[in-house]
């Protein structure tokens, strides 16, 4: 907390300091924090990634289709055929094909764009929040994110949130350059709303959920007019609906462009309102999701206030919300009291309490009043604000618990004792998994709470206990986070969780659909995909396998050209009965693999989950003829090979 004496005061923004000998000492020592931070978070990001998997198969083949053809990368296309893409728009994955493209498809190429951006959004992240709150709050704030454990392990995987969070904490910095700027305003809020419309190419509507958080921020920092104010809310809007729609009118506009994954009708914009969109909220129908409501509830428990608290999601993110809460509220009814008794303080100040308190109020409620395909990962999102808020909180409590007086003084160790509270709460659950850190930040939140009482009678007191106080609040999560980073490699990627492996992470959602598919092709699988190959090499189509998440294994560990009947849920209409008709009449395909009707194992599912995906296979059925395992060397299982080659 020392850094705290190089900042100006504790509601400006952070200059440079003074210069001279005690200006250079401020700058130098900033410097070198930040790099400690910054190295930090590469080491918990990158350790082990080279273990050789493929992390979440469903977007790793996707990456490894979209780097066949201009086509396939620029619309996402899941299988290198160009049938149907992936449920997300593609902006996520194009650093991962173009790194793969580099060094090779390998598990470690795929993860390094995550880590890179990664650590580039603890970065921004420190340079958004000092221009707001100063050199130390800001450094809290670049480690507080770096410790994240949701964030920790979500940069190590290959999910889509990763590149959003960073486009959302780069619009955060552009929203915050506006407001102190005297010139520029304009173009660094078209800028923020550039960053948003990529963040929404990276997840789409998630992306929007800080949108109006932003919005009042502007409103209330900018020393524009009211007029001009409007003038470039107007002109950022247009800029994220302009950045934002550009693919979805690409891809609906082009006659060749794939079938949309998890739309009802193949567009791009049925995807944004429907599966990417209302449905999340459960304020639309599920379009034919496998378990929907159920599935969302399992994954991350019932909706309702207590969502960001419960067993499924309070390891991942909550750690520090009970400290956010306490900030947000004094800052509140500070804010009011001072409003009554003085002129209103800086503008800026204010919008930053708009901007980041705003945005973590507003994806608190949305999170947990989601009803549909809930992820506790989702909540990665949060922790920027989190970072920000607690932050600018915690030096604003010491600066109370050094200068003032009173009930004020009291609010730092009331802080440190809640968030000590919280943290035992949560280790408890899970009494294995580092459960001994519960006793250890119960007893330095005593020492600390109990020092900086004394300190306000004995000032040397006051120093020691205070960061005694701030290891207390980071202990916990970091030693989650810790112990996610350099744990073992987990069987399942495709629900990233920090802590404990979660029995969910390898529970198929109701009918045995999965959410990825298996890093490695079984024996018989192998021999299937070889005797397709060798059968059918010069066809269009190696072998069509149902559903996306089984064609996921095949695609990341051959060069052939498999696809994925049905999408990522299997629901898709593609290919539909006139396109079989056409691709084997043309001598396209072949070969299809399908799973027997009384087997729900190997990522089977009643063939009745959609009058599409039964009507697919009926047909196969009906028109193809099942291959003898002997034929191919199997011993036959849970799936069969047809052969659908046109009888004459």
């Amino acid at each position: 907390m020392a850094l705290v004496e190089c900042d100006r005061g504790p509601w400006k923004s952070s200059r440079p300091a003074a210069e001279g000998p005690g200006g250079n000492a401020c700058r130098s020592w900033r410097r070198v924090a930040l790099a400690a931070i910054l190295i930090f978070s590469a080491v918990f990001y990158t350790w082990n990634i080279t273990t050789g998997s493929f992390s979440y198969t469903y977007y790793s083949a996707a990456v490894k289709s979209m780097s066949r053809g201009f086509g396939n990368f620029l619309f996402g296309s899941f299988d290198p055929v160009g049938v149907v893409t992936v449920d997300k728009p593609p902006m996520s994955l194009w650093p991962q094909v173009i790194s793969t493209g580099i060094f090779g498809f390998h598990g470690w190429a795929l993860l390094l764009p995550q880590a890179v951006e990664g650590v580039v959004t603890v970065f921004l992240l420190h340079r958004a929040v000092r221009r707001w709150a100063g050199e130390t709050a800001a450094l809290l704030a670049a480690l507080i994110l770096a410790v994240s454990p949701i964030t920790v392990v979500l940069n190590r995987d290959n999910t889509t949130d990763t590149l959003m969070i960073l486009w959302l904490v780069a619009a955060a910095y552009a929203v915050t350059r506006a407001w102190q700027s005297e010139r520029g305003q304009t173009w660094w809020l078209v800028a923020g709303g550039v960053f948003l419309g990529f963040g929404f190419l990276s997840k789409m509507l998630q992306a929007w959920i800080v949108v109006p958080a932003f919005l009042l921020a502007h409103l209330a920092g900018s020393t524009a007019s009211r007029q001009r104010r409007s003038v470039q809310a107007l002109a950022a809007g247009a800029a994220m609906v302009a950045s934002s729609m550009w693919w979805v009118a690409a891809v609906d506009l082009s006659p060749g462009a794939p079938f949309v994954g998890g739309s009802t009708d193949g567009s791009a914009r049925r995807l944004v309102v429907g599966f990417n969109g209302l449905s999340r909220l459960g304020l639309a129908a599920s379009g034919g999701v496998p378990g929907g409501r159920a599935a969302g509830i399992a994954l991350g428990g019932e909706p309702g206030l207590s969502r960001m608290f419960n067993d499924r999601v309070g390891g991942q993110v909550s750690w520090l919300l009970p400290l956010s809460a306490l900030v947000l509220a004094v800052a509140v009814i500070a804010g009011v009291r001072r409003r009554r008794a003085s002129p209103p303080r800086q503008a800026s100040t204010v919008a930053g309490w708009i901007l980041w308190g705003g945005w973590l109020v507003s994806g608190v409620l949305v999170f947990d009043f989601t009803m549909e395909n809930f992820h506790p990962y989702y909540t990665a999102m949060l922790t920027p604000a989190i970072a920000a808020v607690c932050s600018r909180g915690l030096v604003v409590l010491w600066r109370w618990y050094r200068e003032a007086a009173g009930l004020r003084r009291m609010l730092l160790p009331v802080a440190i004792a809640l968030t000590a509270v919280w943290a035992a709460v949560l280790a408890a659950r899970t009494p294995s998994w580092h459960g001994w850190v519960r006793y250890v930040v119960v007893g330095l939140a005593a020492v600390s709470v109990a020092g900086l009482l004394a300190g306000t009678r004995s000032r040397p007191l006051a120093f020691p206990a205070g960061l005694l106080g701030l290891v207390t609040v980071l202990l916990a999560p970091t030693v989650w986070s810790v112990g996610s980073a350099f744990a073992a490699a987990r069987p399942w990627a495709t629900s990233p969780t920090a802590g404990p492996p979660s029995a969910f992470q390898s529970e198929p959602l109701s009918g045995g659909v999965r959410y990825g598919g298996e890093y490695t092709l079984s024996p018989e699988q192998r021999r299937i995909l070889d005797y397709a190959t060798a059968n059918s090499s010069h066809l269009k189509i190696t072998l069509a396998v149902d559903g996306a998440a089984n064609a996921a294994t095949y695609l990341v560990n051959s060069d052939a050209n498999v696809i994925g009947m049905g999408g990522f849920f299997r629901v898709d209409p593609v290919p539909s009965i006139p396109e079989l008709n056409a691709l084997t009449r043309q001598g396209e395909l072949r070969f299809v693999l399908l799973p027997d009707t009384t087997s729900s194992t190997g990522g089977g599912a009643p063939l009745d989950r959609s009058q599409s995906r039964g009507s697919r296979a009926e047909w196969v059925r009906g028109n193809c003829v099942p291959v003898p395992p002997s034929t191919y060397g199997g011993s036959g299982g849970s799936e069969t090979l047809y052969d659908c080659l046109p009888r004459h």
